[in-house]
């Protein structure tokens, strides 16, 4: 997400949404694996209009990564979306993913190329923050004879942008030439571990800045917003929480899977994401 996939693929816990260039790129040595689940519940104590995503996706080692830079708080990322090779032979699958939570059973399968599409569920995978997931996977990235696996990740709270915050009200045109300074509440007290992301799309450059969830503010400065290109582009805001751990494969090779849970910041009008215009 967000933020879907951002083809950084040695971090995969960074990974958000899709664009294209591999101008910047280099093999990755090990295989990646990466699970996103995303919670869009509207308003506090109320499933209606509840929704969340569900999204997986496995590189063999050698695929392609990409070059990112950092300003303040900040990733810029070129890579949107895959390079040409990732859409080929780099992608495999690892069979079913299943996730399960106290409210929800949940799966996707892999299509014929071994992507998996992101799908959508009607249901609020979760209520508040501290919650249990357990993500699944039905055998080991390529090899459907070496058995799948089994994480436990936790929610992130759910936060609302404060009055005044960017985005807070519906915003038609963000100004690049100036920081931004972004404010939020929380329903439950965040973890240590958790984080609160801002993220923008223009063209093929991605901006995910993450901020201290417990901080309740944040700021992304202008000389990270003028990476963005002038035009038509996309707000993502969350909380988020990641895990990682790092799996041997049967031939040996090394695969790092990153596990994201988010959930959609809220606003006076639902939830912070959707299109903006980048002046």
């Amino acid at each position: 997400m967000l933020p879907r996939r951002a083809y950084l693929f040695l971090l995969p816990l960074a990974a958000a949404c899709a664009g294209k260039t591999d101008a910047a790129s280099s093999p990755n040595p090990l295989g990646s694996a990466g699970f996103w689940i995303k919670s869009s519940v509207p308003a506090a104590g109320t499933t209606s209009a509840a929704s969340f995503t569900l999204d997986a996706e496995f590189l063999l080692p050698g695929a392609t990564s990409c070059a990112t830079t950092t300003i303040g708080a900040c990733t810029i990322n070129p890579c949107l979306s895959p390079p040409p090779s990732v859409t080929g032979s780099d992608v495999t699958n690892a069979g079913q993913v299943t996730i399960v939570t106290s409210t929800t059973t949940e799966a996707i399968e892999p299509e014929s190329d071994g992507d998996y599409a992101t799908q959508t569920f009607d249901a609020a995978p979760w209520m508040a923050g501290g919650e249990s997931i357990t993500v699944a996977w039905a055998h080991f990235p390529g090899s459907t004879t070496q058995a799948g696996g089994t994480v436990v990740a936790e929610t992130p709270p759910y936060v609302t942008l404060s009055p005044g915050s960017p985005f807070a009200d519906p915003t038609g045109t963000l100004d690049r030439t100036a920081d931004l300074t972004f404010s939020w509440t929380s329903d439950t007290a965040p973890a240590s571990t958790d984080l609160l992301g801002v993220y923008f799309d223009s063209g093929s450059t991605q901006v995910g800045c993450n901020f201290d969830a417990s901080a309740g503010t944040g700021v992304v400065p202008a000389a990270a917003l003028q990476t963005l290109g002038a035009g038509a582009g996309s707000f993502d805001i969350h909380s988020k929480r990641s895990t990682s751990e790092t799996l041997a494969a049967g031939d040996g090779s090394t695969w790092s899977f990153g596990f994201n849970v988010d959930a959609s910041a809220r606003t006076s009008y639902g939830v912070a994401a959707g299109k903006v215009v980048f002046r």
